[in-house]
């Protein structure tokens, strides 16, 4: 039926401009009319479309909640005996079921995923890819000195015809040996066991890796660490007799404050014995020669005053780092490692050449840690 108007205020003995909250119309106190103009006719038709729309807007409420009660089977009822239902539909459209709950509590990213957390935050480009690119790694772990002739046939006669192979399936091989090339305890930045290991996990989430290990009777030579931390540093330095011996490790040891946490760095190579960096072939040797006998120095002091535990921490080598890394640290990536293991029966002077080598482990400790890995790869 017709809704009868709101009544106006009357107006008040206020000559400043209000608002009417009960008609929706701005009235000015001071003449007692409408700032819209037009009088009560005008103040009568806008405050009847008001509570047009009040009603209307209650009406859709009502037809909405009818909906959600009725259901679809209810509506298809409806629909079945003729009655008009797509206006209802029209005017208020039904919830879907698939709208988010409301959560009381914001979950923890935390313990989600890397992925699934980059995902939810919007970092789509930190999000790596769940499948791996068709693309295999061959990795060699050896040492630079001992398996020159394997490595080299290898080279030349099996990797060109294995990577025509992973060509014809599809897949593309790259070959990784950073140990073959200048030897490791000359790199002026230290770096290189730092840059073996971090290839090493590269290719491993980038690639289908397989690494071939080639450990027979040595392990390679034993680098200085790059860094050692302060409580170390101080009992080493504690346990030497000779003033001499502290100097030789205050003389390549620096105290770096801004490392986390703060340690002593081994410092480059060229800090002490520029010549490193000369491209002469005599000049360059005979830094070479200089840089071997601190090294020599260092390392028997270490072995003198590090404990056992210390040892195995500061003066372990490439290999052996790697080889934990790719079979004993991840059992997936050790499905996949082809062990080659050269083994003299005999040492018979006549068959080796007068300028020949034969790299065994000497040391006792060496050869201890070396017998320790072996039967752990077996």
């Amino acid at each position: 039926g017709a809704s009868s108007p709101v009544p106006v205020r009357a107006a008040s003995s206020c000559t400043s401009d209000s608002y009417d909250t009960e008609s929706g119309l701005s009235v000015d106190r001071g003449e007692g009319r409408s700032t819209g103009g037009g009088g009560h006719a005008t103040q009568l038709r806008n405050a009847t479309s008001h509570i047009n729309r009040s009603q209307q807007l209650v009406n859709n409420k009502t037809q909405d909640d009818a909906l959600s009660s009725l259901g679809d089977h209810g509506t298809a009822s409806l629909e079945s005996q003729g009655i008009e239902s797509r206006g209802l539909r029209e005017s208020t459209p039904r919830k879907s079921s698939s709208s988010l709950p409301h959560l009381d509590y914001l979950p923890n990213l935390n313990k989600l995923s890397d992925v699934i957390r980059n995902l939810v935050m919007g970092n789509v480009v930190c999000v790596r890819p769940i499948l791996k690119p068709r693309k295999i790694c061959i990795y060699t772990c050896a040492d630079l000195k001992d398996t020159m002739m394997e490595r080299s046939a290898l080279m030349e006669h099996v990797y060109p015809k294995l990577r025509l192979y992973c060509m014809g399936k599809g897949y593309e091989l790259n070959i990784v040996d950073l140990h073959w090339g200048i030897p490791d305890e000359h790199l002026n930045d230290h770096h290189f066991k730092e840059q073996c290991l971090g290839q090493l996990t590269t290719q491993a989430r980038d690639s289908h890796i397989v690494t071939i290990v080639f450990l027979n009777e040595t392990f390679g030579n034993a680098l200085l660490p790059t860094t050692i931390e302060g409580p170390d540093f101080n009992q080493a330095i504690s346990g030497m007799e000779h003033d001499t011996d502290r100097e030789v490790f205050w003389k390549w040891y620096h105290w770096d404050e801004n490392a986390i946490p703060p340690c002593y760095k081994l410092l480059p190579i060229s800090t002490h014995i520029p010549n490193i960096k000369e491209t002469s072939v005599s000049v360059h040797q005979d830094a070479v020669q200089a840089w071997n006998n601190e090294v020599r120095k260092l390392m028997t002091l270490m072995r003198m005053v590090f404990n056992q535990e210390q040892k195995e921490k500061y003066l372990s080598t490439v290999m052996e780092q790697e080889i934990k890394q790719s079979v004993f640290m991840n059992q997936e990536s050790a499905k996949h490692c082809l062990w080659i293991c050269r083994k003299f029966t005999h040492f018979p002077s006549h068959n080796i050449p007068a300028q020949g080598k034969v790299y065994v482990a000497v040391e006792p400790e060496s050869k201890k840690r070396l017998d320790i890995l072996q039967s752990e790869l077996k």
